[in-house]
């Protein structure tokens, strides 16, 4: 997990990254982003987690499609 110092305004503020959910003044925030003070600071996710939940994303769809074309096979079979 890497700490990251950010100064806005004059205060510095520290950051922990590294993963999805960013904990600041005890909130949690999971959308990448942290608000401060009306300035918005972006906290960059982990290039590595992007790119693991656009292949998850990707097995979802092959999941699901997966198990339609086995319903429609079963019931193709049953009919016979």
């Amino acid at each position: 997990m890497s700490i990251n110092r950010v100064t806005v305004n004059g205060k510095t503020y520290i950051i922990k990254g590294g993963t999805y959910s960013t904990v600041f003044n005890g909130k949690v925030y999971s959308d990448g982003e942290v608000y401060l003070d009306g300035e918005r600071i972006y906290c960059k996710k982990p290039f590595f987690l992007r790119i693991l939940k656009f292949l998850l994303f990707i097995a979802s769809i092959y999941v699901i499609s997966g198990i339609y074309f086995l319903i429609c096979g079963f019931l193709l079979l049953m009919k016979k």
